[in-house]
């Protein structure tokens, strides 16, 4: 699957659980030309805060983009990337479902 056909879905995703969560779930499609790195969404739940990158399937995230990671992680916060669907759809669903303890 495609990178773009990826986001595509995924954001489908998010918006549907933005209907069911309504306030309570919060995205935003990062695109920041000035800084390089920074993952593809920031995602907020219920006072739980992600960032998501999403890459082709079998890429990587750039060696910038796992620093970027890493620093977000450092600072508290959870940062993660994946490269198919069902991953990344699950990890939504964990999220609002609270399944999923958000602590380093």
């Amino acid at each position: 699957m495609s990178e773009a056909k990826l986001t595509a879905d995924f954001v489908k995703h998010l918006k549907e659980q933005k209907l069911i969560y309504g306030k309570s779930f919060f995205y935003y499609k990062v695109s920041d030309r000035f800084t390089s790195g920074i993952p593809d969404f920031f995602i907020a739940f219920r006072g739980e805060s992600v960032f998501v990158e999403l890459k082709d399937k079998g890429e990587k995230p750039s060696d910038i983009q796992l620093h970027k990671m890493r620093r977000l992680q450092q600072a508290g916060v959870i940062a993660v990337w994946f490269d198919s669907l069902a991953p990344a759809l699950e990890f939504i669903d964990d999220l609002v479902s609270k399944r999923i303890t958000l602590t380093l």
